[in-house]
């Protein structure tokens, strides 16, 4: 009866999809680890192909 269970492949998408998503997440966190060890590139680049400037905050208004 035991061996009965192993042939049905239904018993065998739940270790499947473990093994997916442990896989899946192994390779996202060495994708994590490399960027955050070797930091961002150079700003992106606009279709124009300027680099975009930072937004510049606006002014502080004091309520007095």
């Amino acid at each position: 009866m035991l061996k009965a269970i192993w042939r049905d492949p239904g018993v065998w998408i739940a270790p499947g999809v473990s093994l997916v998503f442990i896989v899946a997440g192994f390779f996202m966190h060495s994708g994590f680890l490399k960027i955050l060890k070797n930091g961002s590139s150079e700003p992106s680049v606009s279709s124009a192909g300027q680099a975009q400037p930072l937004p510049a905050n606006p002014p502080l208004e004091s309520h007095e």
